[in-house]
């Protein structure tokens, strides 16, 4: 089996001596070097492929967004301070892979295998998708060719095969025959023939002789003769039916959360910005809420890395088997946090939710010694917003995590509503 390649880029010795130490000591499959400056990443990185990049934010002559640029296309993972975490909030939008909070005890370090690991598979799948988009470039294509008044004037062998007619059965028919319902419009759709306009292309459903419909890709060009007149139609469809149980799969892949099996960060930003708008359109509110399970780093230095693995999926499980909605979602926000979106749902509605989900936590009953109640329990900030063309996303999300605070500050386990203007 191939090891791992770690790049550390750490400034400070200490924290370099600790990531050694535990790599040596534990004798994990890893390979590492370290680098202490923007400057040795640059001549570290020269000719050196590494799986991922593990560094500090605050570097001696840079920080980790110049090593974002530098190393583009490498997972990285950034580690910051207890009180800094907007500036790992930064490097997520700019790229990042994952972040780690420091602890005086470097108990962090214990967990970076876990995200490593996370990481690798991560990238596995975003290159498996990227290479079924350059694989469906290369599938054999059908082509068929009809007249202005579209009858059917040549067909190649693949679209015999994938159509299911004979050349002599298809000559000089209709090529309406061929078109199924519209799926997705990728173009202009000609509304008498289902396919694009001259120069275009788009996805729509076609039928096989034996009725039975599939997904095509179509582009279409109108040959002309000398004069500028239209002559005939050449049409190339794709089978694409595989690809797009493929695409379906990865796209699932890479919008799931590998441990929880929730939805992650990339699906909620997908989600939230399509309804978010439908908000703005319907004049429809919306709600939010961020989640944290209470005291986690305390389970996991008490319990385990690997019972805390396994509270986190019994907390996301429990979360969402209580959203019946199908307009609810629920998804990994980071670590031990995770958010609710509920569109059309009021203040009211929200905090019903949200002290629904309090209590299926509680009683879920998972021993947390280090907990005031003994058992895991979750925090919760919740706020609802009717949104206008003003109001933007950024501002929910910054007053749902003001109403979170406030519930840890107060006590934990419990659940505050915050308003945009309070």
């Amino acid at each position: 089996m191939e090891r791992v390649k770690i790049l550390l880029v750490e400034a400070d010795r200490v924290h370099q001596l600790a990531f050694k130490l535990f790599m040596d000591k534990d004798e994990t499959s890893y390979d590492y070097v370290i680098a202490g400056s923007v400057k040795e990443v640059v001549e570290v990185i020269e000719g050196s492929h590494f799986d991922v990049i593990i560094t500090d934010f605050y570097l001696g002559d840079g920080t980790a967004l110049d090593i974002l640029d530098i190393v583009e296309g490498t997972p990285v993972i950034v580690t910051t301070g207890i009180d800094d975490q907007q500036t790992a909030v930064e490097a997520m939008k700019k790229g990042a892979y994952d972040y780690l909070v420091r602890d005086k005890d470097y108990n962090y370090i214990k967990v970076m295998p876990v995200l490593v690991e996370n990481a690798i598979k991560r990238k596995k799948s975003e290159d498996l998708f990227s290479l079924l988009s350059h694989a469906m470039v290369s599938i054999c294509d059908c082509v068929y060719i009809t007249d202005m008044e579209h009858k059917i004037i040549f067909v190649n062998n693949a679209f015999c095969e994938t159509y299911g007619y004979r050349k002599e059965d298809i000559m000089g028919q209709d090529g309406k025959i061929l078109c199924g319902e519209v799926e997705i419009a990728g173009g202009e759709v000609d509304s008498i023939i289902g396919d694009p306009e001259d120069g275009g292309r788009v996805e729509i459903s076609h039928k096989r002789r034996d009725e039975s419909t599939f997904p095509v890709l179509v582009s279409k060009s109108i040959v002309k003769n000398d004069k500028g007149e239209s002559e005939s139609i050449v049409r190339v469809t794709r089978d694409i039916t595989e690809i797009k149980g493929l695409e379906d799969e990865l796209r699932s892949l890479t919008l799931t959360d590998e441990l929880s099996g929730i939805a992650n960060r990339r699906k909620l930003d997908l989600f939230f910005d399509r309804e978010w708008a439908s908000a703005i359109r319907n004049s429809t509110e919306i709600s939010l809420m961020m989640i944290d399970i209470d005291f986690f780093k305390l389970f996991n230095d008490t319990y385990g890395h690997q019972a805390g693995d396994e509270c986190l999926k019994a907390v996301a499980r429990m979360i969402d088997s209580i959203l019946k909605r199908p307009g609810d979602i629920v998804v990994r926000y980071g670590g031990e946090e995770f958010a609710v979106v509920m569109p059309g749902t009021d203040k009211a509605g929200a905090l019903i939710m949200g002290e629904k989900l309090r209590k299926a936590i509680e009683g879920l009953n998972v021993e947390h010694n280090s907990s005031k109640k003994g058992v895991v329990t979750i925090s919760i900030g919740v706020s609802s917003l009717k949104p206008g063309k003003r109001d933007s996303p950024k501002e929910l999300f910054g007053v749902a995590d003001k109403a979170l605070y406030r519930s840890k500050e107060e006590g934990r386990n419990m659940v505050t509503f915050l308003a945009k203007d309070e």
